[in-house]
C-alpha cells in the first residue's frame, strides 16, 4: 500500500507541477525533492521512527 500511495502522490505532484510550471520541470523537481526526502528518511531511520513514508504532496 505504501508503494501505491507513493506512486499516486508522485503522479499527482507531477501533474500539478506540469500544469502550473511546465512539463520540462517535472523530472528535475521530482529528482530534487526525492533526494531531499531521502535525507529526511535517513534521519528518521537513525532516530528510530517507525512510520517512514515518502509522499509528494502537490
Amino acid at each position: 500500500m505504501d508503494r501505491v500511495l507513493f506512486l499516486l502522490s508522485a503522479v499527482a505532484f507531477s501533474a500539478a507541477v506540469g500544469f502550473f510550471f511546465g512539463w520540462r520541470f517535472v523530472p528535475l523537481l521530482l529528482v530534487v525533492i526525492l533526494v531531499h526526502e531521502l535525507g529526511h528518511l535517513t534521519g528518521m531511520a537513525l532516530f528510530g521512527y517507525r512510520d517512514r513514508r515518502i509522499l509528494f504532496i502537490p
